[in-house]
């Protein structure tokens, strides 16, 4: 595990302030809170920040090699501007077997084609449909199967910080699923799944069933 501690202050009504240059970095027990304790042991990371750029920036300078992200990470807000972030390295060694069933986790970007861009799926309800349409292709795709229909929550990821503000709507996804192809699924696990990996998204979440 890896606890970062006053990386940054919370942000103010009317401030952004910036993360830190160098971050304290201990060792620390393990994170039994909220959905993180019934994960499988990847790293977790605790930081402070008031937005996913801040998350963004804090996790590429303290992990990405020469500012190449070989890894994918997970924010679950734990406590206001208290974030504790899963971590999993793209070389992690992994074994799956086809038939082996877990409960998936899985915060993604959906998006659709809509003038020739992909942007993400509105947070209306009415769009629901098109946010399941979504997870069902990418689960054939990526070698596993929904047992169930995935209960969705839709979260708007903001990024105030950047050069250039902007956001994005994400989905939660948590459903029962099923491997059917190791190859793919595995690949799947260690890349992760659809857009907006830089900013917390795709990363495949496993308990087993």
């Amino acid at each position: 595990m890896i606890y970062i501690r006053g990386a940054i202050r919370p942000a103010a009504a009317a401030e952004h302030p910036r993360p830190a240059r160098r971050l304290d970095m201990t060792r620390t027990a393990p994170l039994h809170a909220g959905p993180l304790a019934a994960f499988e042991p990847d790293r977790v990371v605790r930081l402070v920040a008031h937005d996913g750029y801040h998350i963004h920036r804090l996790i590429y300078a303290t992990l990405a090699t020469r500012g190449v992200r070989d890894f994918l990470f997970a924010p679950f807000a734990v406590d206001g501007d208290v974030y504790a972030v899963l971590v999993r390295p793209s070389d992690v060694e992994t074994h799956f077997a086809e038939g082996q069933r877990f409960h998936l986790t899985l915060r993604a970007m959906p998006a659709v084609k809509h003038g020739g861009k992909r942007r993400s799926i509105g947070a209306s309800r009415s769009k629901d449909s098109l946010r399941l349409r979504w997870i069902r292709s990418r689960a054939d795709e990526h070698g596993f199967r929904l047992l169930a229909d995935p209960r969705m929550r839709v979260e708007r990821i903001r990024l105030e910080d950047a050069k250039t503000p902007f956001g994005f709507n994400s989905c939660l996804y948590q459903a029962p699923i099923r491997v059917t192809d190791p190859a793919p699924f595995t690949r799947a696990y260690t890349r992760g799944i659809g857009q907006g990996r830089a900013w917390g998204c795709g990363m495949m979440i496993l308990r087993a069933a």
